[in-house]
């Protein structure tokens, strides 16, 4: 669709080709792919860097500007435009009928200007019958567009599914309980989606307007959820319930785990709160299938654990391509800088009856194969 995401597409074949060859273990072979790779790589890195140069040749006031990244491919696929000076003007406010076209032109043809009325009124029509906006909500389309109105734009569009504890994260909006009622839901799903985020000191601030530069980031990640930029509740909310716990840690690595299950996972999650003062998640076969059936879970203390001491576990007892596939998810958002190493290490003693202690990220780690299942022990990061 875009010759940037072309770009990362390549880095991520790349990556694959690697694992090929790596399992096949032909070193020859390995060494032609790695010089492949590398070819292939700085190609990749120069159309990139080739595609923005281009961009702030167009555009002046774009040069070193910190969403050039997300403007270039809007650019490209002709979503946004600059102005007949040579400028792109990234900081300037956008208004309801720019914001309007950018989003409905980034997911539909274009359905272009209309030339008896108002230029923006075939995009507002289109969105409209898309149910992006309702009949009457835009009564002046050159009024400038606020963060709220965008959140309910893109929230209307978004057809994902919320985390079950989605309130958990409301604490973290510092004016939540100052937004108007018609604006609280979208900005929190907007805001869980890491598709708007809030401001360095907490607040959402609905009523603000945007700027294009703001704007095309919340569009890329509306299209493209890898760069969007999530939020992780501090609390455990359990069947409507704040589970108490003894830290922010316990409630990150929780929350973490729910993330992961509920994004890539296929099939249901139970979650039991206080059993033996371990809160969990239990991946089950069916809907019809009890906490004992799990097939993986994850489980936290939720009191305060001693140093040197597992604070959590990661347990799996089918080894399926898809609970390897969570069970790295998980510790890579949990050991971002060393998940690889622990992974290929759990899959090493699968069914061994090996234990392998270490440390990284700052926390302790424990992985143990068991005759019944393999499992990942943690401490709190310290």
């Amino acid at each position: 669709m875009k010759r940037l995401i072309s770009s990362i597409l390549i880095l991520s074949l790349i990556f694959a080709s690697v694992s090929v060859f790596a399992d096949e273990g032909n070193a020859n072979i390995g060494q032609v792919d790695k010089n492949s790779i590398q070819t292939i790589l700085e190609s990749a890195k120069d159309e990139v860097a080739n595609l923005i140069n281009n961009l702030t040749k167009k555009f002046q006031d774009l040069k070193g500007h910190w969403a050039i990244a997300y403007i270039e491919p809007l650019f490209e696929k002709g979503v946004i435009k600059g102005y007949l000076d040579g400028t792109f003007r990234p900081d300037n406010p956008i208004s309801r009928a720019e914001f309007t076209k950018i989003l409905v032109t980034s997911l539909h043809e274009d359905v272009g200007i209309y030339k008896n009325g108002h230029w923006a009124t075939n995009y507002l029509n289109k969105a409209i019958e898309e149910d992006y906006v309702l009949e009457g909500e835009f009564d002046d389309l050159n009024k400038n567009i606020t963060r709220g109105e965008m959140a309910r734009m893109i929230v209307r569009a978004l057809d994902e599914d919320y985390p079950s504890n989605i309130l958990a994260y409301a604490e973290q909006i510092i004016d939540y309980n100052d937004i108007p009622k018609e604006f609280r839901d979208v900005v929190l799903k907007a805001y869980v989606k890491g598709i708007i985020t809030g401001y360095p000191d907490g607040t959402f601030k609905p009523e603000n307007t945007a700027t294009r530069a703001e704007a095309s980031t919340m569009v890329v990640r509306f299209l493209e959820p890898e760069k969007r930029e999530a939020p992780i509740s501090t609390k455990i909310i359990v069947d409507g319930k704040e589970v108490p716990i003894a830290n922010k840690d316990i409630a990150y690595v929780y929350n973490t785990a729910l993330k992961v299950f509920e994004e890539k996972g296929s099939r249901p999650i139970i979650e039991v709160a206080n059993f033996d003062d371990v809160a969990g998640i239990y991946y089950v076969p069916n809907k019809d299938s009890t906490m004992y059936e799990y097939i993986m879970r994850v489980g936290v203390w939720t009191d305060e654990t001693e140093e040197g001491l597992y604070a959590y576990f990661i347990e799996v007892k089918d080894h399926t391509d898809e609970t390897l596939v969570l069970t790295k998810e998980i510790l890579k958002e949990i050991f971002p800088n060393g998940y690889e190493e622990i992974y290929n290490t759990f899959e090493d003693i699968i069914w061994t009856d090996k234990v392998v202690n270490g440390k990284s990220n700052g926390r302790i780690y424990q992985l143990k194969s068991m005759p019944s299942s393999t499992s990942i022990a943690f401490g709190v990061k310290r």
